[in-house]
């Protein structure tokens, strides 16, 4: 069953945060993430990282609505399914853009919604990353 359209929009992600001001980052032994911006389901930063700055929830949206009437089962089920895939590709794409315009370096917890056919919505907490020494 569906998403109703607006019972997504109060969901949000939760992700723990330790919190640490720059200064004191170099005491702790952290140096700022330096690699690829990338999006997680995971609410948790990754091994060997540690979140330093929660910048809120960023948002991707995409819609494909390209189709064409076919009375193939097959046909119309295969251009469903390549429309959606379409459209999850571009919410991945505009999750991204959103984040890197606000600093970003990582988006966690992301979750997808469907509110519609042919329609895919991620969101997730953006956040600044940086690397524990420790493990590396």
């Amino acid at each position: 069953q569906r998403h109703k359209p607006f019972e997504a929009m109060i969901c949000g992600t939760a992700v723990r945060a330790n919190i640490v001001d720059p200064i004191s980052m170099q005491d702790a032994r952290q140096t700022p993430f330096e690699g690829h911006l990338f999006c997680s389901t995971l609410r948790e930063a990754p091994h060997g990282t540690s979140v330093v700055e929660s910048l809120g929830i960023v948002q991707g949206v995409g819609v494909n609505a390209d189709w064409a009437f076919t009375l193939s089962p097959t046909q119309a089920t295969q251009q469903l399914a390549q429309s959606e895939a379409l459209a999850f590709t571009e919410a991945y794409e505009s999750l991204l853009a959103a984040a890197r315009e606000i600093g970003a370096n990582a988006v966690l917890g992301v979750k997808p919604e469907e509110p519609f056919h042919r329609m895919c919505v991620l969101r997730g907490s953006a956040v600044k990353l940086a690397v524990c020494s420790d493990t590396v």
